[in-house]
């Protein structure tokens, strides 16, 4: 994940934790399996057995606390400094150590009978996550992690200038903090934490975001490498800890994935932390059923909040509770925020399925989306001598200035779900050609589309792929089918960017409807987008989606700006 969570979204990390600890009732270290009844993949859930067995949904292999690994824990608490000098080798010996650790250290909702949690890991690709172990009310508190616990991106001024790290960026000054631990010798009282980390935080690669088909997506993760090239190379070896440029990479790309943000007195986002247990939890955010119109549903069920000390001179906790009810078996999920596709696939190497939150760059800047408009658009090629261009260039530049009063916005020029289009677009077109504002938006979105591999061929591809979960496999299946009932009605309404009546010239119609299939691949005989990975695919699909919901909306407005016109008096 890219987990930089802030005070808004609640956020959390990318794989995470839970378990229960030893009571009268454990057993020797056994496994098992326990089968799931919803064909979903395979599960491991982690924790000291108790009278309270996990709910057969979810297939699990139940690992016991090894009393070796047990005893070895106690002494690694922070309070007490004492922390193994040599790594462990043994992923599960580790994850056992840590648990304890966190536990040793105050962590609470993994030590007792009555947990409700505890960690679960996939079978298939080892990412953890938290499951509920007992049925959970909407209200209860899950898990509570003390603040103390915290790695965070703060230093005070003088430690700031002695370490070289005045100017630098939040990422940069928590990922120096992170690797200050992992080379500090002798060994972090965090030691624990940092065993269980990623080797290597999942992301892309350039090879992969080319198969995307959206090159906003490239510039950025160019931008990424550059900026953590540039910080590398600037910090000095006491700053960085000596740290090559692959260890630099893989602590910012840590911090990226792991990090929530707390608010600021005066708003905003004030100190960025790397919270133990609570950053393992998995997504699960708002989703769409469908194209546009559809309303969006929520698939996360636990929140987190800071509470401060119940007593003099006790201390900060971050609480993770439920916001609905859990059942037992469940695995529990904490929104990431919102944020865009671009966001989760670079910074967590996943693209959540029927992202709300998701859009497409339509314009880089306004001076670009006017110099389309002149060069591309029927409007902008009427014949118009250079002195009117000029006067409704400037016109149009001054729109787009009155149509937002925030100050410091980025200059990108987006279209978001509902067919939701950046004021100051709408506005620059609407002082060049007033009466073709959506037509101008349909007509981006068009040449956008033209460049690449149809809709309906990405659903197909997309309903092969072996490692897809089926839920989400139903949900492209109806997306293909309700993608092919509105390109129908499209062809039969007619030319959303010339008004070509559905009722014009037989030759009208075949190129209108010949110029539909292409677009929207249909029938896909053949998908040209067979092999692609599934995250990348949904990744696109996404994209295709916010687009064609703009194609399929422009005629139904012509309709009833036609309609309106009907009914509306003589003056």
């Amino acid at each position: 994940m890219q987990r930089m969570h802030d005070n808004t979204c609640r956020g959390g990390g990318h794989p995470l934790l839970g378990r229960l600890s030893c009571c009268e009732a454990c057993l020797p270290l056994k496994k098992r399996i326990l089968l799931s009844t919803d064909g979903r993949s395979h599960r491991t859930l982690i924790q000291a057995r108790s009278r309270h067995s996990p709910s057969s949904k979810m297939q699990a292999l139940l690992w016991w606390r090894d009393q070796r690994a047990t005893e070895a824990a106690q002494t690694q608490v922070v309070r007490s400094h004492a922390v193994e000098a040599e790594p462990l080798e043994d992923a599960d010996e580790r994850l056992q150590l840590f648990l304890q650790w966190a536990v040793n250290n105050g962590v609470q909702g993994l030590d007792g009978d009555g947990s409700l949690v505890a960690l679960c890991s996939d079978e298939v690709s080892g990412e953890r996550g938290i499951a509920a172990v007992q049925d959970v009310e909407a209200g209860q508190v899950l898990v509570s992690v003390p603040m103390r616990l915290a790695i965070t991106d703060h230093f005070d001024a003088g430690a700031l200038q002695e370490a070289g790290l005045e100017g630098a960026p939040w990422n940069v000054r928590l990922a120096c903090r992170l690797l200050q631990h992992v080379q500090q010798s002798p060994p972090s009282p965090w030691r624990p934490y940092l065993q269980v980390l990623p080797e290597r935080v999942p992301s892309v690669d350039e090879a992969e975001v080319a198969l995307t088909e959206y090159s906003p997506l490239l510039a950025i993760l160019r931008a990424r490498h550059q900026a953590t090239q540039y910080w590398h190379d600037r910090l000095s070896p006491a700053a960085s800890s000596d740290a090559t440029l692959e260890q630099f990479s893989w602590a910012m790309s840590v911090v990226h994935s792991r990090t929530f943000g707390t608010a600021a007195r005066d708003g905003g986002i004030g100190t960025r932390v790397m919270l133990p247990v609570v950053d393992l939890l998995n997504h699960g955010g708002s989703e769409h059923a469908g194209l546009a119109g559809s309303p969006p549903t929520s698939a996360d069920s636990v929140r987190w909040d800071l509470a401060p000390p119940q007593q003099e001179g006790g201390e900060w906790y971050m609480n993770v509770s439920a916001i609905r009810d859990i059942e037992a078996g469940e695995e529990v999920l904490l929104s990431y925020g919102e944020r865009h596709s671009d966001d989760f696939i670079l910074s967590y190497g996943f693209c959540p399925v029927g992202n709300p939150f998701d859009d497409v760059l339509l314009f880089p800047s306004v001076p670009a989306a006017l110099e389309w408009f002149f060069d591309r658009s029927e409007a902008g090629q009427r014949k118009i001598s250079e002195a009117d261009a000029r006067q409704l260039y400037v016109a149009a530049v001054e729109a787009a200035q009155e149509a937002t009063s925030e100050s410091g916005q980025p200059s990108e020029l987006r279209l978001r779900a509902g067919c939701v289009v950046d004021p100051r677009l709408t506005s620059a077109f609407a002082a060049l050609a007033p009466g073709d504002v959506s037509i101008n938006v349909a007509l981006r979105c068009e040449e956008l589309l033209a460049g690449c591999t149809p809709l309906l061929h990405d659903l197909a591809a997309v309903r092969q792929c072996q490692d897809a979960d089926p839920a989400d496999l139903r949900y492209f299946s109806q997306l293909a089918t309700q993608m092919q009932q509105n390109v129908a009605e499209l062809i039969g309404r007619g030319d959303f960017t010339s008004g070509t009546a559905a009722e014009g010239l037989p030759e009208e119609q075949t190129r209108w409807r010949n110029h539909i299939h292409r677009l929207a691949g249909q029938p896909p005989a053949e998908s040209q987008a067979a092999g692609v990975p599934f995250k990348i695919l949904t990744f696109r699909i996404q994209k295709k989606l916010l687009m064609w919901d703009v194609l399929f909306e422009i005629p139904k407005a012509k309709e009833k700006s036609t309609a309106a016109a009907e009914v509306s008096p003589v003056v």
